[in-house]
């Protein structure tokens, strides 16, 4: 899965300090609708075109048009952009750690949101203008962060950044049990490495990760099915699972039978 922001830096950055950075980000066409993790709280300010930002397990998105911003917290973001009146797509990413975040506007964990639009502030028009520097940071991410759903958000994930990092593991987990990561992807979003992770992961839940989350998955998959009357197809990719051939043998073996016949034989 492409993440954020480290799948951008290559595009070029404007400025990079202290983890946080700013990215130019132009394309002509755009791409196609696809996943992202994002790994660290982004700001995402759309210049030309229209941007589309559903999280995952969100059943609508969020349409950002030009001249307005996406506050977006770690996670997985499924995302669509499309052209301007020019035929490009144009925006200035910000990405900037949560602890940063908490010396600039505080810290709360009152938010649970994973993603805010907003219209850019008239204040902060020009600045999208002008040179990236420090300063150009601080100020971009005060003024956004004076809508108040933004606001909320971000303070959320500089909270979260304050965490034990056996809490910190505990909540990423409980958030994204069903999102399609793999252990890589929850140890960065954990900031642990995979080897930390594993060994907090076993003193929290008790088991490897893999078999908690493939039980996990495996009990939400069969609910959607039995109670819920989802398809089988549907069932597997809400669940986290991203083939649905291992989804049905994973099903077989929890369940003693396919997703169809386990549903026919609960009826």
């Amino acid at each position: 899965m492409q993440s954020i922001p480290d799948g951008l830096l290559q595009r070029g950055v404007a400025i990079r300090e202290r983890d946080a950075c700013i990215v130019p980000y132009r394309v002509s066409p755009p791409p196609p609708s696809a996943p992202f993790l994002v790994t660290q709280p982004t700001l995402s300010f759309v210049r030309e075109g229209v941007k589309h930002v559903q999280p995952h397990g969100a059943r609508e998105p969020l349409v950002v048009p030009a001249g307005s911003f996406v506050a977006m917290a770690a996670g997985v973001h499924g995302m669509t952009e499309l052209s301007g009146e020019g035929g490009a797509f144009e925006s200035v990413i910000v990405s900037i750690p949560a602890s940063r975040l908490s010396e600039l506007i505080g810290a709360s964990a009152t938010s649970s949101a994973k993603a805010a639009a907003a219209a850019v502030p008239a204040r902060l028009r020009g600045i999208l203008d002008e040179p990236a520097s420090p300063r150009w940071l601080r100020n971009a991410l005060l003024m956004a962060a004076s809508d108040a759903r933004v606001r909320a958000l971000l303070q959320a994930a500089a909270a979260r950044s304050a965490e034990s990092g056996r809490d910190r593991l505990r909540a990423v987990v409980h958030e994204h049990a069903l999102s399609p990561l793999t252990l890589p992807e929850y140890a960065r979003l954990c900031g642990m490495s995979v080897s930390t992770f594993k060994r907090h992961f076993r003193q929290v839940f008790a088991e490897p990760p893999g078999r908690w989350l493939s039980r996990t998955r495996l009990h939400h998959a069969r609910r959607l099915i039995v109670a819920e009357k989802s398809s089988v197809t549907d069932a597997c990719y809400a669940s986290g699972f991203g083939d649905l051939s291992h989804f049905i043998r994973a099903f077989r073996r929890q369940f003693g039978l396919a997703p169809r016949a386990y549903r026919a034989a609960q009826q």
